[in-house]
């Protein structure tokens, strides 16, 4: 899949975006079982692992105040990373783990 710049940094961010909603909702739910949110470094979600760094909870070495980074067992590893102030794109393997964030987004 071969997409423009612009057309890669707005999949990029809708995915971002969608990750985003799902970690908080995730963390929701473990809160339910832990004295502080600060505690909670990721969120299962299906297939992924989805970390999210803010100032509010700072991961040491962040390259940012915000990133994101999600990983996918069924691809063995890291498949996106992404931190903003200035958005920059680090990681971005396409792939099937794209439906797990957005339903038919992806297709080969």
């Amino acid at each position: 899949m071969r997409l423009k710049k612009e057309d890669k940094i707005k999949l990029a961010k809708q995915l971002r975006d969608k990750a985003i909603d799902i970690y908080e909702k995730g963390i929701k739910l473990k809160e339910n079982n832990r004295s502080s949110r600060n505690d909670i470094i990721s969120v299962e979600h299906k297939k992924l692992s989805i970390l999210y760094n803010t100032p509010f909870h700072k991961l040491k070495g962040a390259p940012g105040d915000y990133l994101l980074t999600t990983w996918c067992r069924k691809m063995g590893g890291k498949v996106f990373y992404v931190y903003w102030e200035q958005f920059e794109i680090v990681t971005f393997k396409y792939g099937e783990w794209m439906n797990t964030l957005i339903p038919d987004i992806y297709s080969k």
